[in-house]
């Protein structure tokens, strides 16, 4: 008489750790944007709720996510140049009078460090602080040289 056993059915054992994190599509608008102001990804991880590494590695599972955070990144960019050549280039503005009420013209000078910024960013100028000497090397110098002090006598 042989015995035979039914295996007794294997229980599922509930997964161990947090529950996995779903980036939606809602959260993928909020990266764009949030890159779009600045913020660090690092904190664009924190306002999503997850660790800046569980942030890293979805980004890299997650083509979604760099493309967002690429664009989001352009825009403010974009912004930024655009303010910065404003403010290097200087801008004219119509202002009302408040005495009078007419329009009157008001110029604001160029931001010249805004300006060598973007020369030295933008257009490649390199600030140099090198002097050349020449040397003659036929004529010898002369110089005099005096030790002590002078002293008069009687």
């Amino acid at each position: 008489m042989s015995s035979t056993r039914k295996p007794k059915p294997k229980k599922k054992r509930a997964k161990a750790g947090r529950p996995p994190i779903k980036v939606s599509e809602d959260d993928i608008r909020q990266i764009e944007a949030r890159a779009g102001h600045g913020v660090p990804e690092e904190r664009i991880a924190h306002i999503l709720g997850m660790s800046p590494r569980t942030f890293r590695d979805k980004k890299a599972k997650d083509e979604r996510i760099s493309a967002a955070l690429e664009k989001g990144q352009a825009v403010a960019d974009a912004a930024m140049s655009q303010t910065l050549y404003n403010a290097a280039m200087g801008k004219r503005i119509h202002v009302a009078c408040t005495g009078c009420g007419q329009i009157v013209d008001h110029v604001q000078a160029p931001n010249m460090t805004a300006l060598i910024w973007w020369e030295k960013t933008r257009m490649g100028r390199k600030e140099t602080n090198r002097q050349e000497h020449a040397i003659d090397p036929t004529s010898s110098p002369s110089f005099t040289l005096t030790l002590g002090r002078d002293v008069e006598h009687d």
